[in-house]
């Protein structure tokens, strides 16, 4: 591909149709396009791996320009859009894979202008719209798949603004459903319900946003609501009661029920000027209360319990316009207490104690305004203390302090936020020291660190720069109490001179390092202390200018009784 583009652009430097294949053969077409001075400029045309066009269109001077055909894989048209100089400008049709036009379009400069029309795939109108810069105006209309009307309303810059109509579907298409008012996005002013017969459902009016019903009609015509006022049951279409309640002056008073559709009660409330006031709760459909407490002026205050749906306690408490305020208790899905504390305005304030699922205390501590502030200690199952230590503003402060499971000390230090610093000892189970070191201000270790076993012996020491390894190491055996390997690290790195023993005592190795590679004179030892090997490294640099160890000088080997066994000679890495 790339000899073919060279071979174009050698003959028309300023002119040239290049092409991207799908294959690496150059027989399979992905996309071609005409350039000129380096710019798309011309015809362009993208075909689907089966050599058919998917689109075609033209670019000028850079930008899409003219009119550009998006096809579907049989051939058809999916798409013709206008351009100029970048942008849909001028009228653009969608079609259907059965070649149905699907939307016609308008913009300019890219922006939606004018009538846009969208249509089923029957043919028969879905909508027809209007923008002006862009923005929705004037009247939009919906239409059933059948072709009758289904809405009508008015925008003015893209807020619902003026008239609003809809109609039944099915065969009574013609027949109104509901006409009503809009004003800048809110219903306003008389709205009115029809049943599909013609006659009269409801009527009401909306007075600073708040639906009044002032006339409900039952299907046989018959006055159920009058002035505003009247008793109703409303039903399913399966005929179970969906509601029963009572309006006075055009707003929900009083008690009120609500169903399931399988007539089981879902929820009841008491009503005052259509706003929830007073006693409510909800049940699940097998009649287990869901939740119980108290409104008002719609809002949840009060005391309030939820349920699960196998009847055990959510969690309850008290709100205080709709945020909790006052004491709260949780709980585990088996019902067991999980957490009990106070809110202040949503947040939790004061003190709180959670407990494990099998109702032992796990963790006690205080909050103010959300965060945890204080001390807060934590325990294990069987009652013991597992953590403690102080909060400020929720984050870990001061001396923090932790047990094993049988109460005895496990670690011991100051926190600084996030970060440990200063001195830090810790134990083991059995209580012999484990550990004890010193982190920096910046939580780093720094210092000689070292470990000892359960047995309290040591068993290494380490020696930290900001947090790395730089300075005396020392390992010893678990078992023996004799030291293991003995040497320095600089940077994390081995370095200089490291010794290494058996577990009797006996020198085993001593190796020579330089920025954790080997570098000198490395040797071995037999356990009855006779000399094994003796190696020479060097540092070579590779092609690359990094230093890697490698033999170079001589390598010498015996036997346990001090007979040499094999010598050889290395330089830079080379056996010679």
């Amino acid at each position: 591909m790339l000899r073919c583009l060279l071979i174009v652009f050698c003959l028309n430097i300023s002119a040239q149709s290049v092409t991207e294949y799908y294959d690496a053969a150059q027989k399979q077409p992905k996309s071609t396009t005409s350039f000129s001075n380096g710019t798309p400029n011309g015809l362009h045309t993208e075909y689907s791996i089966d050599g058919s066009v998917l689109v075609s269109g033209w670019f000028k001077q850079g930008d899409m320009d003219s009119t550009w055909t998006h096809f579907y894989t049989n051939g058809t048209a999916k798409s013709i859009e206008s351009y100029k100089n970048g942008f849909l400008n001028g009228p653009s049709t969608y079609y259907y894979k059965n070649k149905t036009i699907a939307q016609t379009t308008n913009h300019s400069k890219g922006v939606a202008e004018g009538e846009w029309k969208l249509f089923y795939e029957n043919g028969s109108p879905q909508a027809t719209e209007y923008y002006v810069k862009g923005k929705k105006q004037g009247e939009w209309t919906n239409y059933y798949k059948t072709g009758g009307p289904q809405s009508k309303y008015t925008y003015s810059n893209d807020i619902l603004n003026g008239p609003y109509q809809e109609w039944h579907a099915g065969p009574n298409t013609n027949k109104i459903k509901c006409t009503g008012m809009f004003s800048f996005g809110q219903k306003t002013g008389t709205w009115t319900t029809f049943y599909p017969s013609g006659l009269l459902l409801q009527k009401g009016h909306y007075q600073d946003s708040t639906w009044y019903l002032d006339e409900l009609y039952a299907l046989s015509n018959k006055k159920i609501i009058s002035a505003g006022s009247g008793s109703l049951t409303a039903y399913y279409d399966n005929g179970y009661i969906s509601a029963t309640g009572s309006y006075q002056g055009g707003l929900k008073s009083g008690h009120w029920q609500f169903f399931h559709e399988n007539g089981e009660l879902d929820y009841e409330a008491e009503y005052q000027n259509g706003l929830k006031n007073g006693p409510a709760s909800a049940l699940y459909k097998n009649h287990r209360i869901k939740w119980a407490g108290n409104f008002k002026n719609n809002i949840s205050d009060g005391f309030w319990q939820y349920f699960r749906e196998n009847g055990t306690p959510e969690m309850k408490g008290s709100l205080n316009q709709g945020m909790r305020d006052g004491p709260w208790t949780y709980y585990y899905t088996n019902g067991a207490k999980e957490a009990e504390g106070h809110y202040s305005n949503d947040v939790q304030e004061g003190e709180w104690v959670y407990y494990y699922k099998t109702g032992e205390r796990w963790k006690k501590g205080s909050f103010k305004e959300g965060k945890k502030q204080g001390n807060w200690t934590t325990w294990w199952e069987n009652g013991n203390k597992l953590q403690e230590g102080v909060y400020e503003n929720n984050i870990e402060q001061g001396v923090w302090t932790s047990w094993w499971q049988n109460a005895q000390l496990k670690d011991r230090g100051r926190l600084d936020g996030h970060k440990l610093i200063g001195a830090w000892e810790g134990w083991h189970e059995n209580s012999k020291l484990y550990y004890k070191g010193t982190y920096s201000s910046d939580g780093q270790k720094e210092g000689e660190w070292t470990y000892y076993t359960k047995q309290g012996k040591p068993d290494e020491l380490i020696t930290y720069s900001k947090g790395i390894k730089d300075g005396v190491y020392t390992k010893w055996n678990t078992r023996g109490g004799t030291i293991e390997s003995n040497g320095s690290y600089k940077n994390g790195l081995k370095h200089s001179t490291w010794i290494y023993f058996y577990e009797t005592g006996v020198l085993r190795a001593r190796q020579n390092f330089t920025n954790g590679k080997l570098n000198g004179l490395s040797e071995n030892f037999h356990e009855n202390a006779k000399p094994q090997s003796a190696c020479h490294y060097s540092l070579i640099p590779d092609k690359a200018g990094v230093l890697q160890s490698v033999p170079n000088g001589e390598w010498v080997f015996w036997d346990q009784k001090g007979n040499i066994v094999n010598t050889f000679h290395y330089v830079k890495g080379i056996r010679k």
